[in-house]
């Protein structure tokens, strides 16, 4: 994965959505959550999300072809994470101190090398992943949102997150409303869908 990620633009439509859908309200929040709390992988959630924005299933690849973003993540990310949530964060009283600053540093190589882990998934899923026939006008909400819901099922089986549980399908729900929301910005051959969501802006 390391020499994959090297290689591969950390630019990409994956980073880019994901940029923009974590911006969404409560969506940071219900990610860590199902995180922290169900043991989901917040890169492989963005990852079903993004591939359901453009119409696309979750690839049927098995738990082995994902090896090497797993041992990035096992190796690296989850490192990185636990030596960030291990110093103090910044107080509002006071200047920031050394350990302050050491954190956010930490936090900004976090970042980077889950944004190199994206740039793995997006190579191993964007040409795996199989196109689905659009749905236009009114079922169009429906359609998508029973397409993100498998994609992100299908990715929480990678890491066998019971998908069953009460509060996970609360989180993945606020997850598919958000994405409503995004789906509803982007222009769609010169029109916008309905703006049916205002509130999650």
């Amino acid at each position: 994965m390391a020499a994959q990620c090297a290689t591969e633009s950390l630019d990409n439509p994956l980073w880019q959505f994901a940029q923009s859908f974590y911006q969404y309200p409560d969506v940071e929040n219900v990610l860590i959550e199902l995180q922290d709390d169900h043991g989901a992988d917040v890169l492989l959630l963005l990852a079903a999300l993004w591939l359901a924005s453009e119409w696309r299933q979750w690839p049927k690849l098995e738990h082995q072809d994902f090896a090497e973003y797993l041992a990035w993540r096992e190796h690296v990310v989850l490192p990185l994470r636990q030596v960030r949530r291990t110093l103090p964060g910044s107080s509002r009283r006071g200047p920031v101190s050394p350990v302050t600053d050491f954190r956010s540093r930490v936090q900004g190589i976090e970042l980077e090398a889950e944004q190199m882990g994206l740039a793995g998934l997006f190579a191993l899923i964007d040409y795996e992943a199989p196109a689905v026939e659009p749905v236009q006008d009114d079922e169009e909400h429906r359609a998508i949102r029973q397409l993100a819901r498998q994609n992100v099922q299908d990715s929480m089986n990678i890491d066998e997150v019971r998908v069953s549980s009460g509060q996970v399908r609360s989180s993945v729900h606020t997850l598919l409303l958000a994405l409503d929301a995004y789906m509803a910005s982007i222009p769609r051959q010169g029109q916008l869908w309905p703006d049916e969501f205002p509130e999650l802006r």
